[in-house]
């Protein structure tokens, strides 16, 4: 019987930098780079096979965690890797911060979507430069 390999999620590395543009050709590199550098910001790979899938980068804030991108390579899409990324992200969830949000393009259905069916709800609207952004919430209510 052959056994598959389960994904890997893991803090991203410097040599796992080149594959980011592979997998999201729109990514701001300077943004990024700058995102990175800054205290509390993490980045998230996702792994499978030898081959970086995904990627997921955040910020945690005094009372929340805020996701800044989600991206995973479109051969691989609708597989479950973002969901494993979200589900990683979700378990630093603490009584600290018990909230995680996320602003996505009002022209961005598929994104919309994944995050209401991974348990956001889409609270308001904020514009900035011009667009309009959905903001996408997760509160974990805790006992």
């Amino acid at each position: 019987m052959k056994t598959l390999n389960a994904p890997n999620i893991r803090w991203m590395r410097k040599d796992d930098f080149s594959f980011l543009k592979e997998i999201d050709s729109n990514l701001d590199v300077k943004f990024f780079l700058k995102f990175i550098s800054k205290k509390n910001s993490i980045c998230y790979v996702v792994e499978f096979e030898n081959k970086i899938l995904g990627f997921a980068f955040f910020k945690f804030y005094e009372n929340s965690i805020k996701i800044n991108k989600i991206a995973i390579h479109p051969d691989y899409r609708r597989k479950g890797f973002a969901s494993l990324l979200i589900s990683k992200i979700k378990g630093k969830i603490s009584n600290k911060r018990n909230m995680i949000s996320a602003f996505i393009s009002e022209w961005d259905l598929e994104s919309q979507l994944f995050f209401k069916k991974s348990g956001f709800l889409a609270l308001s609207k904020i514009v900035h430069n011009e667009e309009i952004y959905l903001k996408f919430s997760y509160e974990k209510e805790l006992f």
